[in-house]
């Protein structure tokens, strides 16, 4: 398992065998599918995992993972939309 992948799992207290909402759609076009970083790892990978932060890592179906990669402010929204469930989960 990858590294942000195990964090993020812990992080929410989900495993492999859990059937969870996209954090992005909740769940309207699919499960989570994918652990995506908002603020993209550069080119040449992230050797000290500073882009491995549980605040820059949301879980996602497929189709909001294209999303996030393709369209334009989408990353914004997913930030936005994890930042109010770190709040959530934090302060209850």
């Amino acid at each position: 398992m990858k590294k942000h992948v195990k964090i993020f799992m812990e992080y929410w207290n989900i495993s492999i065998a859990d059937i969870t909402p996209c954090f992005a759609c909740e769940g309207e076009d699919g499960v989570i599918n994918d652990v995506h970083h908002i603020e993209n790892k550069k080119s040449g990978g992230d050797p000290q995992g500073l882009q491995d932060r549980i605040d820059n890592l949301i879980g996602l179906c497929r189709k909001c993972h294209d999303k996030a990669h393709f369209e334009k402010g989408y990353n914004e929204i997913c930030k936005e939309k994890l930042n109010e469930r770190i709040l959530r989960k934090t302060y209850g």
